[in-house]
């Protein structure tokens, strides 16, 4: 598996500190530099001896400017706190050959990639990165690959970067989440689309950046951020190296680089700052971390510039579909960052394979199905813009997203979900002929024998085929089924549960969860949060059980990270021979929160749990504190070249001629709406230009005596049919100056619309409407 290997450099500069307290610290924050529209990850790193009752604030200084940006240009900020952490030791030999042992640690950014932080979480509490030991001696997971000055890379035992877990998972993009970082941002190697029927390639290998590199991004799946360690990073990266014939590089070490240790923890100190920006403008920001041992606060500078880069867009999830016998309806989810004109299509890979994607301006597709086999379909996003739309099956890795479905023509959907799995559920680390999930069969004919499943028990264990058994628990004709595997962890902790389920027929079912394991007295889990208005008050967020401690609600200390930067402290309140945790808490923007729940008994530190949930807030009257996300809305046309060009001499009425003698060019252009939002009223200005890049050498073409032609608000998939053709007194062919001759040149149009980004030559989008 490789990563790009490209390299940009970044300038750090010296930050402001603000004198504070001894007893609690934050480290300095160099002034940052990050890209209009786009997001930028600052670890924060605090010391506080005095405990985990610590909260982060953060305030913006007022913006300046310089001429290219204007007053609407500003940051926002956010604190991200909760999520767990990643701690990776590791042994190498530095630049002069001398042995190191060190130790990285991440946070892992749950709430924007929280399938890929469960599963690396699960492999590391797992033991997979650990190392082994055998009668041969000692096997180590490396970094196989140290690329200076861009990537170090691991996690794969074999050592060669060729292998993983034996599963693959697929990406988890989120547009917070860019490769702008100056070092340290975490993310999953992959070997990109396979084509093989394939949802995604990432498995256990993961890189980590030594320098900003926008290439990457949502390429590759970013879920963590160094914040300690970063000497142990730059160590590694000075290893001596030597070529490796498979990657063509520099980049093999000399010495190995080994992984000697992974575990997933939770800091109640450190924290990330989320920072992005509308327009250029400079702006000072404060952050504060402060507890009952006072306060601390750093402040630097945020230098918000254009950005040069151009993100690739990328497709959400799409669903398996059950039950269609003919052409099926499918609406797919796009997001690209600079608000581009995209185009979204699809391409059949069962039951045969087209040999080009059928390409659509409407995010709303119909796809044509064979009835009487299950159908694997790759949806397909790309930028539709002048270089690539003329044949219209450009697939260039660099501009194109794809996410693989199923459609199970005739087929009834499976119905089910995972077994119930609460707190000290296990009293030990093994589960023998357990209840996994139970699902309901659309198809009364089915019998246990129609379905297979397969489990991922989340620490690199699979379950599948025989070591599965599927009973059917329903009476009569209710088919429901239970699903039954068994599993021995080999530590404790939180992992991921992956459950899919298929009949014969091919409907498939996939449940997703997790499963806690203990090996002492003290369990606990939590249920996700849902509050419209964010508001919270006395509301239970966790419970636990303690088969050996305390037995009053008194003997236990809980403490609540609400994600935020906020911590409270949280109410224990006993309730038979379970304890609940009650917390207060009012958040101030719409997002998906981590929120960590931590309880202790008193006086015995060795004893605590910690449990990581979700907080869904909406319905706030204000604007997320991160930018993006923003609302998703594109023009894009349809494809309709022009048809030929008249001279023409309009008379009109009893004045006599109303025009000179001029190039008329007759047609239609269509106008879509290729996002998954509203679209704000714009307009359309045509014009005739040698090259498709709408230069200064670009003529104006008038129509119906007006260079602008007005667009209205347009819903998702909603299009606007422009006619140029009418020869009437208002004719609105597009009309050319005399004497212009555009044989062989481009007719483009210049799209204005309201564009949150702010750079890319403001709010202009260049289309291609057809080749004279």
């Amino acid at each position: 598996m490789k990563v790009l290997s490209r390299l940009f450099p970044v300038l750090f500069f010296l930050s402001v500190a603000i004198s504070s307290r001894a007893d609690i610290g934050l480290e300095p924050i160099p002034d940052q530099t990050l890209p209009s529209g786009k997001t930028l990850v600052v670890p924060l790193v605090a010391t506080d001896p005095g405990g985990p009752a610590r909260s982060y604030t953060v305030r913006l200084g007022p913006a300046t400017y310089n001429g290219n940006s204007t007053s609407a240009a500003g940051l926002t900020a956010a604190i991200r706190t909760g999520d767990p952490h990643l701690l990776v030791g590791v042994s190498y030999t530095d630049s002069n050959s001398v042995a190191q042992t060190g130790t990285m640690e991440f946070q892992l950014l749950r709430e924007f990639a929280p399938l890929t932080t469960q599963i690396i979480a699960g492999l590391a509490q797992g033991g997979y990165y650990n190392p082994k030991a055998s009668l041969s001696g000692t096997t180590y997971v490396p970094f196989h690959r140290v690329f200076s000055g861009f990537v170090i890379q691991g996690g794969d035992p074999s050592g060669t970067g060729t292998g993983g877990p034996g599963f693959t998972f697929p990406n988890e993009f989120n547009n917070a989440l860019i490769f702008s970082g100056s070092s340290g941002q975490l993310a999953m190697a992959n070997a990109g689309y396979s084509g093989d029927n394939s949802n995604g390639t990432n498995g256990s290998q993961f890189f980590i950046t030594l320098a900003p590199e926008r290439s990457l991004d949502f390429g590759y799946n970013l879920f963590g951020q160094l914040l300690r360690g970063t000497d142990t990073l730059f160590g590694i990266a000075g290893t001596p190296v030597q070529f490796d014939i498979t990657s063509g590089e520099d980049s093999s070490p000399v010495n190995p680089v080994n992984i000697t240790s992974a575990a997933v923890t939770q800091n109640d100190t450190d924290a990330v700052l989320l920072l992005s920006a509308t327009g250029v403008c400079d702006q000072t920001v404060t952050v504060t971390v402060s507890s009952s041992n006072g306060a601390a606060e750093q402040v630097f500078t945020a230098h918000a510039v254009a950005d040069s880069t151009d993100d690739r867009p990328f497709l959400q999830p799409v669903l398996d579909i059950a039950g269609q016998n003919r052409t099926t309806k499918v609406v797919l989810q796009g997001i690209d960052l600079q608000r581009d004109l995209l185009r979204y299509g699809y391409q059949h890979l069962e039951p045969w394979t087209d040999n080009s994607i059928t390409w659509s301006a409407s995010p709303k597709l119909d796809i044509p199905i064979a009835t009487s086999t299950d159908n694997i379909i790759a949806a397909a996003l790309a930028n539709w813009n002048e270089s690539n739309v003329p044949d219209g099956n450009s697939t260039a890795a660099n501009t194109i997203d794809f996410r693989v479905f199923q459609i199970a023509p005739g087929d009834k959907p499976l119905r089910g979900a995972l077994a119930d799995i609460g707190p000290g559920t296990f009293g030990s680390l093994n589960l023998q002929s357990f209840p996994v999930a139970t699902f309901i069969a659309g198809n009364s004919k089915d019998t246990a024998g129609a379905f297979t499943a397969t489990v991922n028990w989340g620490d690199g264990g699979l379950a599948s085929g025989t070591n599965v058994t599927i009973l059917k628990v329903g009476r009569g004709s209710l088919n429901k089924y239970s699903l039954i595997a068994s599993h021995s962890y080999a530590n404790p902790g939180e992992y991921p549960l992956l459950v899919n389920i298929a009949d014969s027929n091919g409907a498939n079912l996939a449940l997703t969860g997790t499963v806690n394991i203990t090996s002492s007295a003290l369990a606990i889990s939590g249920n996700d949060l849902y509050r419209a208005g964010g508001v919270f008050k006395n509301q239970i967020v966790a419970g636990f059980t303690d088969a050996g401690g305390a037995d009053t609600a008194a003997g236990y200390t809980a403490a609540i990270d609400w994600g935020d930067g906020a911590v409270s402290q949280g109410a224990v309140k006993q309730k038979g021979r379970r304890y609940q945790v009650l917390g207060t808490h009012t958040y101030t923007s719409p997002h998906i929160y981590t929120v960590s729940v931590t309880v202790q008994r008193q006086g015995d530190s060795s004893y605590s749990a910690c449990e990581w949930l979700t907080a869904h807030i909406s319905g706030i009257n204000k604007a997320p504190a991160v930018f993006p996300p923003f609302n998703q809305a594109h023009l894009a046309q349809a494809w309709s070249p022009l048809t030929g060009g008249v001279l023409s001499i309009v008379v009109s009425g009893s004045g006599g001629p109303v025009d000179e003698s001029q190039l008329y060019i007759s047609g239609t252009a269509t106008i879509v709406n290729s996002g998954n939002e509203p679209s704000r009223p714009g307009s359309l200005t045509v014009y005739i230009d040698p090259e498709p890049d709408l230069d200064e050498s670009a003529v104006s073409c008038a129509v119906g005596g007006t260079n602008a032609i007005s667009i209205p608000a347009l819903k998702p998939g909603e299009d606007y049919i422009i006619p140029f053709e009418q020869e009437t007194h208002s004719d609105n062919r597009l009309k050319l100056p005399p004497e212009y001759d555009p044989t062989g040149q481009y007719i483009l149009g210049a799209v204005t619309y309201s564009d949150p980004v702010g750079d890319y030559n403001g709010t202009q989008k260049v289309i291609m409407i057809g080749h004279y």
